[in-house]
């Protein structure tokens, strides 16, 4: 077990704080990363960042790995993750919060995502893969992500320039029982200098493992997105690809002023 406390432990940034952070700066890497197979971990309260993020390689200011439990991510400041202009691929993506689950290890639950400002990152705040349980999403505010190019995706028909606010989906999966709810969701905002044309608030994009198709999406099981406010995006809620077992529970939320459309199948 390990609890990481940084100076603003217990002190939720969303509203604004002020005062001396505990800064991590990944540099060219991942900020903070909790290793596979590690149980009971609680990191509240720091300013993550990656100042020199790499163009070939993934980056997250906290990664989340595989086959791991009793995760809580609480009060902190994410900020600043980007690699610059031009073309990304699958290999780089960038994350503000990552739970990196690749089936068949897998194995993610029990983790607590609560409290955090997540700003100015490419591609995805809070991106949660393959084969995890037990999430729970909430009271986070997710803004002002960056459409991030990419030329690589799975289906040709998605929008090559892409930015998410809460992503769920990669191979195989399931991905289940997670609570979505009381976070601010404003994601859209510029791809390589341009606005891009699907910066959704919250996103769903299932596969069947592209190394051997025969493993099939195994679905999203009891979704839950509640009281959420979700605004100012190209897409409010968009399901890409990847069925889902039962039908999600949307209620309550507040979908305003997204360009194409609020929720989307």
């Amino acid at each position: 077990s390990l609890t990481l406390n940084g100076l603003k432990s217990g002190v939720n940034p969303v509203n604004g704080r002020t005062g001396e952070e505990t800064i991590v700066d990944g540099n060219t890497g991942h900020a903070l990363t909790i290793a596979t197979g590690v149980t009971n971990v609680k990191i509240d309260g720091f300013t993550l960042t990656i100042s020199n993020k790499q163009s070939t390689a993934q980056g997250a200011g906290v990664l989340i790995s595989m086959n791991t439990k009793k995760i809580t991510i609480i009060n902190n400041i994410i900020r600043n993750i980007t690699d610059g202009s031009g073309v990304d691929t699958l290999a780089d993506e960038t994350y503000g919060i990552m739970v990196y689950g690749r089936d068949p290890v897998g194995g993610q639950s029990d983790i607590s995502i609560k409290n955090n400002y997540i700003h100015d990152v490419e591609e995805y705040g809070i991106a949660i893969n393959d084969k995890t349980s037990n999430v729970t999403i909430e009271g986070n505010s997710i803004t002002n992500l960056i459409g991030s190019h990419h030329n690589d995706l799975p289906d040709p028909s998605w929008p090559s320039y892409f930015c998410s606010g809460i992503h769920l989906g990669g191979q195989v999966g399931p991905i289940r029982n997670v609570t979505i709810k009381n976070n601010i969701i404003a994601t859209n905002n510029t791809g390589d200098g341009q606005t891009t044309v699907a910066g959704g608030g919250i996103t769903f994009a299932g596969v069947a493992d592209w190394s051997d198709p025969s493993r099939l999406w195994q679905g999203f099981q009891k979704i839950s997105i509640l009281t959420n406010h979700i605004y100012k995006n190209t897409m409010g809620i968009v399901s890409l690809a990847g069925y889902f077992t039962n039908s999600p529970e949307i209620h309550g939320n507040n979908l305003s002023g997204n360009i194409a459309f609020g929720v989307n199948n």
